[in-house]
């Protein structure tokens, strides 16, 4: 696994679109957002997402994005949609 940067992205998850904070890894030149959730029992799984490399945006050099107090490498200009686990 390589680096985990965080990404600034509207996201979709049961329904309900908002604006937040994931993981993002790269595998190659093909970024993947990183879901984790957890489970009843106490499990946690993890879901990747490929993205499309052309609306992932860096910051300008001289500062990053920041939300809720989380400062962000990239922002995703498109919409991640994470499956529920029970879609899987």
């Amino acid at each position: 696994m390589g680096r985990i940067y965080k990404i600034l992205t509207a996201a979709q998850y049961e329904g309900a679109i908002s604006l937040g904070v994931c993981d993002m890894e790269f595998e190659g030149a093909i970024p993947f957002a990183i879901h984790t959730y957890y489970e009843r029992e106490g499990h946690c799984s993890k879901q990747r997402i490929e993205l499309d490399p052309l609306k992932l945006q860096a910051p300008r050099k001289t500062s990053k994005w920041k939300f809720g107090g989380v400062e962000c490498d990239f922002f995703y200009q498109g919409l991640v949609v994470f499956p529920t686990p029970r879609d899987n």
